[in-house]
């Protein structure tokens, strides 16, 4: 380890057994008499109570965190960051020293530190060292993973930190460890406590030499790009297909009615979408309805039922819509439409999913982690020319439609040539719905035992650890306030099953590998579970090593201050409410929620960029490779937009506009993958070729001198958007012997001794 990278470190330190999964419980009732005015009051008295009697030590634990809150915030606002380590001085700081070194991919260094045995003396001359050696501490986050208040010694604090430096453009690192905080007795004049002593307990150092293989190619604004779409161009949904037939993906925007036709080398070119668009436009299915070898358009709005779109040889929706069925219920927020052919009879049919949203119209999800009470998800037939009918209940999905939904996918889960049906579920987690081969479901989501928990957002499809099955991720949520929670023994006597749900739902991603006895969480799960509040999530060979890495977007609510809502969310919201809407509750969370003007909800977290080891583990890259981006993101898909064999990403950034926790506007990056190591890849454009040949269930396998590779082509996989029929893989030193893709229909398209280097166009066998 070089001096540069000992010294950043030490100044960067600075500053599962398986539950029975609990029973539903409704919370008690207010007095139906309460005006809306008194419930407020009535509910304001009862969480201060509450707060006195039952949270009082994590009321102690906040003020205490407020230290490293003010702390926290006065880094991100300085453009000198070495002042401000100078202003909040650790105490007595102990540091470990450097130990086990392991070596990754691409030159990344690994460097474990243990030990507390060194004592940094001087402070101000220890943060000069870092500032003339020109290092910049650029990223940061800071979260109280423990809290021991004062009984025969002096309170105590764990806490998770991550730090992200740089010194010039080509040389990285990534810090991330533990430091238990003794604090002072008392708060200082400004109403803080300060620490003591500040010990390391844990640390990790990884550090790359080079620059960051990612750039930022483009910034789309769909606000500004629009042309005739409406007042609030939304780049929610997000999906990418080659609609004009020249093998590049178009980034298509249904809820902007935009269109950017790819020109080829990232040349984005403006273009309208529809020419009779519908505002409010928030979900979408994109395939060949039809029959034709033309990608329709069905969407989604508000209160009204789906339309549809026919598509036309330009690649564009010129059209009047038609509505897809009269009857249908439109009451939420479409962020996935699975869509596949689960009946086998070559058309293409639709899950259509409606997110019901938590704290509107005073109600909450009820159980918090079970929940089943928002608007109804239902399965469109399809007839073969675009028109529909209702076969939710006749397919045996009605018990758990009124999930609250954010993804959902057609997938043969069970390798029996049938298409099933896995939906990922805010407040409950993932359910899994076997097919009989003739479009009825049974629930197998019991065989994931408790393991399904969580507050799903989306998920990816692919065979992460080498073995040639197909494997799935969930992303969710993971709490540190929950696990300080825990770690006090805090909670409500008469809400046991919410306790004891508390761990299951906080816990963060869940990697599910396939294997003799069905989906098991990975051995390693720890290791991609806690990237904080996580939305979209797309899988990749960004390095074409020949193995499936992951990235995933994160953050909810950044705003002036790091302070974060979610003591309240867990000590309060979910015991408070349930699904009935209520006056009372309504005009409370109003109130309550424009804190949120000054306050975070799970700000500031990075996205992640886990690297794939060979299918033994993963290591987040993030930071290293120029893809840690701390705005809050939200949908995320992955394509080789300038097929040279890279797989870019793009990312929909949702920026809040000033004292609002409601308003925003939305921005795509678009990140340019530019790797400079080996670029051996291939790849295949799976086009639609008329009935019962559609690309959207496809499974393609590549087959080399290393192993084999599967790959699924799926909608409604990442948040609210939708990837494109084109599959890429990475080759690393293997040679290639054979690309085979098995359609939908069952039948098989085999190429031997495919050329590397290439996309093969690729389109289903008909019949002879």
């Amino acid at each position: 380890m070089n001096r540069v990278s000992a010294i950043l470190l030490a100044v960067l330190l600075a500053g599962c057994s398986k539950p029975k999964p609990p029973a539903p419980e409704a919370p008690p009732q207010p007095p139906a008499t309460d005006t809306a005015d008194q419930e407020v009051e009535r509910i304001k008295t009862e969480r201060a109570r509450r707060d006195r009697e039952v949270w009082q030590l994590e009321e102690q634990a906040q003020a205490h965190e407020a230290t490293f809150i003010a702390f926290w915030d006065a880094l991100r606002e300085a453009n000198d960051k070495w002042a401000v380590f100078g202003k909040y001085t650790p105490g007595k700081l102990r540091l470990g020293v450097p130990g086990k070194v392991s070596e990754h991919d691409w030159g990344i260094r690994a460097t474990e530190f243990s030990g507390t045995s060194r004592v940094v003396a001087d402070w101000p001359t220890f943060l000069e060292s870092f500032r003339s050696a020109g290092i910049e501490v650029v990223q940061t986050e800071w979260h109280q993973e423990r809290f021991t208040p004062p009984a025969d010694g002096p309170a105590r604090s764990l806490m998770n930190f991550t730090i992200h430096a740089r010194q010039g453009p080509a040389r990285r690192w990534a810090v991330k460890g533990q430091m238990d905080i003794e604090w002072t007795p008392a708060k200082d004049a400004a109403g803080l406590y300060q620490p003591v002593s500040v010990t390391v307990a844990k640390l990790k150092l990884m550090e790359r030499a080079g620059s960051p293989p990612f750039r930022e190619a483009a910034l789309l604004d769909p606000q500004a790009d629009r042309i005739d779409g409406p007042p609030k161009a939304s780049a929610i949904p997000l999906l990418l297909h080659d609609l004009d037939g020249n093998g590049l993906a178009d980034i298509i925007l249904p809820g902007a009615n935009l269109v950017y036709w790819n020109r080829g080398s990232l040349n984005l070119e403006i273009g309208r979408l529809c020419t009779f668009p519908i505002a409010r436009v928030n979900g979408v299915a994109l395939s060949d309805f039809t029959g034709d070898g033309r990608p329709d358009l069905m969407v989604m709005v508000p209160g009204l039922p789906p339309a549809f779109y026919e598509g036309s040889r330009s690649g564009r929706f010129e059209g009047k819509p038609r509505k897809v069925a009269a009857g249908l219920p439109a009451e939420g927020f479409t962020y996935a439409t699975a869509v596949g052919d689960p009946d086998g009879d070559g058309d293409l049919d639709v899950w259509v999913t409606q997110y019901k949203p938590p704290y509107v119209g005073g109600q909450f999800p009820a159980p918090y982690y079970d929940a089943n009470d928002g608007y109804p998800s239902y399965l469109l037939i399809n007839d073969g020319t675009g028109r529909f009918t209702d076969g939710t209940a006749a397919a045996g999905l009605s018990a758990k439609q009124h999930r609250r939904t954010y993804s959902a996918s057609f997938i043969d889960l069970d390798g029996d040539g049938d298409q099933d049906l896995m939906v990922v579920n805010d407040f409950a987690g993932l359910d899994l719905f076997l097919n009989d081969g003739h479009g009825k479901f049974t629930d197998a989501t019991a065989q994931l035992g408790s393991d399904r928990h969580s507050f799903g957002m989306s998920h990816a499809l692919a065979d992460f650890n080498g073995d040639g099955r197909l494997d799935v991720y969930m992303a969710g949520m993971a709490s540190t306030t929950a696990r300080r929670l825990e770690s006090m023994g805090l909670g409500r006597k008469e809400f046991s099953g919410h306790q004891r749900a508390r761990m299951l739902m906080g816990y963060g991603n869940r990697m599910l590998l396939s294997g003799a006895k069905g989906l098991e969480q990975a051995a390693f799960n720890n290791q991609v579970a806690r990237t904080g509040w996580s939305w979209g999530c797309t899988a990749l060979d960004f390095d074409n090593d020949g193995d499936r890495d992951l990235y995933i977007a994160n953050g909810n609510i950044s705003s002036k201050s790091c302070k974060d809502y979610c003591t309240t969310f867990w000590r309060h919201d979910i015991f408070d409410a349930n699904s009935k809407n209520n006056d009372g509750l309504k005009l409370f969370f109003t109130e309550n929620h424009r804190q949120m003007k000054t306050v975070s909800w799970n700000g500031y977290e990075h996205n992640v960029l886990y690297m794939n080891e060979g299918g033994r583990g993963f290591a987040n890259v993030a930071w290293l490779m120029g893809m840690a981006h701390e705005y809050d993101s939200r949908s995320i898909v992955s394509n080789d937009l300038d097929a040279d064999g890279r797989p870019d990403l793009l990312v929909v950034e949702q920026r809040w506009l000033p004292g609002s926790r409601e308003a925003f506007r939305h921005y795509i990056h678009v990140m340019q993958n530019q790797w400079p190591g080996k670029t051996r890849w291939i790849g295949a454009h799976l086009a639609d070729g008329g009935p019962g040949f559609s690309p959207i269930g496809a499974m393609v396998t590549l087959r080399t001198s290393a192993g084999a590779q599967v790959v699924p082509v799926v909608t409604g996989d990442s948040f609210a958007a939708q990837h494109a029929p084109t599959v890429h893989f990475g080759l690393g030193d293997a040679t290639v012997e054979s690309l085979e893709v098995r359609w939908p229909n069952g039948r098989v398209t085999r190429l031997e001794k495919p050329s590397a280097g290439k996309y093969h166009h690729l389109v289903a066998p008909r019949p002879e």
